[in-house]
């Protein structure tokens, strides 16, 4: 929100756990369903991996949405008309070189806005 100007839309693809749950559903395999989420993680194993574990912590998830709870998310703070987008959509007028279906397999995809823009 700091850095983004007035009007300008934030883009954000992240892990759908609505897709998760599909593939779930799909296959029934929960270990695979487990896995995939990225929300578990092995504990260190030796004493010479604990201190590594406290410095650089997890590199997995700490929570999972889907676009209409990160879009909830970001309106709660201060953004507006957040919303889930289809891959390869986009509100941003000149997107450039931006890559819009980015790992479209496992993401979904959200727009906000920042207030202030010309309505």
């Amino acid at each position: 929100m700091r850095v983004l100007k007035p009007g300008g839309v934030l883009r954000l693809a992240f892990p759908d756990i609505h897709l998760q749950v599909e593939r779930y559903l799909e296959h029934r395999d929960a270990d695979r369903f487990i896995a995939d989420t990225l929300m578990t993680q092995e504990r260190p194993h030796s004493l010479r991996d604990r201190p590594q574990m406290l410095l650089v912590g997890s590199r997995h998830h700490l929570w999972m949405y889907d676009g209409n709870s990160l879009s909830r998310l970001l309106t709660q703070h201060g953004f507006v008309n957040a919303s889930p987008m289809p891959k390869g959509q986009t509100r941003i007028a000149d997107p450039g070189p931006l890559y819009l279906s980015v790992r479209a397999q496992e993401s979904g995809y959200v727009e906000a806005e920042k207030p202030g823009g010309i309505q």
